[in-house]
């Protein structure tokens, strides 16, 4: 039997949050992705590729960048 813990513990995403990273090159390119949102709408998203894991790129991520800029 697995567990809610166990299966947290194991759980591995190809998404994860730009904030999570020391620092980011500010000039890496932006990719644009599409999930399946849970009425079945195709939801776009942008995400930066960084030693092949996807860095999703939040609106307030951007916000700050424009600010120092």
């Amino acid at each position: 039997m697995v567990t809610l813990k166990d299966a947290a513990l194991n759980y591995k995403s190809d998404k994860k949050d730009l904030t999570t990273l020391p620092s980011v090159d500010v000039n890496t390119e932006i990719k644009e992705g599409t999930f399946e949102g849970k009425d079945g709408k195709l939801i776009k998203y942008n995400y930066m590729e960084i030693e092949g894991w996807k860095y999703s790129i939040k609106a307030e991520v951007l916000e700050k960048i424009q600010q120092t800029d």
